[in-house]
């Protein structure tokens, strides 16, 4: 059911790591360039880098969600 994977999605998000969720939050949600981003968050010092690190947490992310979908299927 919809409401269902959207609260693990939810917890899956919640779940990440505090530097995972704050770029993909700045990313999918307030729609900011990874220029923007890379301003924003002293962390990250290059765009390659930042890059690189979105793509290792939506990965995480979507095995997460996944696993927790297969989990309760």
């Amino acid at each position: 059911d919809k409401e269902d994977r959207l609260n693990v999605i939810a917890r899956c998000i919640a779940e990440l790591p505090t530097r995972c969720r704050e770029i993909l939050t700045m990313f999918y949600y307030k729609k900011m360039t990874l220029d923007e981003i890379l301003a924003a968050r002293k962390e990250n010092t290059s765009k390659d880098g930042l890059k690189t690190g979105k793509s290792k947490c939506m990965k995480l992310l979507k095995e997460n969600v996944l696993s927790r979908i297969d989990e309760n299927v």
